[in-house]
């Protein structure tokens, strides 16, 4: 019970992960996407500052964490995301056991590491934020995700 609490969140990040890769438009340019990215990532910050009621100084220690957890994340997450583009553009035709082998060794091998990554988040905001606190970012974090996947859905229709 307790892995698949733990295991939620975590695959809800490489699933969103994933879906960011993908769902930037080959038409739009690198500048482009950046700037997406950027507008996303502010939107994001601000949903989770109003929602979380960080003090100024909490704020001024969690970022800095929060976003090297992010970007350890999404690097990851891009290096797998490439091998899988590979296969998916022909629907995994030719593809041999010993490559579907090594694709979900690596979405094992990302699963661990953003587990292990989580929970150092976990344990370096413990030091200066309470459980309460901590619930709040997370709460906030998957509202927005689920805001956001639902704007995505509306403007696809």
């Amino acid at each position: 019970m307790k892995k698949n609490k733990i295991y939620k969140p975590i695959l809800l990040i490489s699933f969103i992960g994933l879906f960011f890769l993908n769902c930037q438009h080959k038409s739009k340019s690198k500048e482009d996407r950046k700037i997406s990215y950027e507008r996303l990532k502010t939107s994001k910050i601000n949903f989770m500052i109003e929602n979380a009621e960080l003090e100024i100084d909490e704020e001024k220690l969690f970022w800095p964490l929060y976003n090297n957890y992010e970007d350890a994340v999404n690097s990851s997450q891009w290096k797998i995301s490439k091998k899988l583009k590979k296969y998916l553009s022909n629907k995994f035709e030719g593809i041999s056991e010993e490559d579907a082998f090594v694709i979900l060794s690596g979405l094992d091998s990302l699963r661990k590491l953003e587990y292990e990554l989580n929970y150092k988040l976990y344990k370096d905001l413990k030091i200066f934020l309470t459980d309460k606190k901590i619930l709040k970012l997370h709460v906030a974090e998957q509202t927005f995700i689920k805001k956001m996947m639902r704007k995505w859905s509306k403007n696809k229709n």
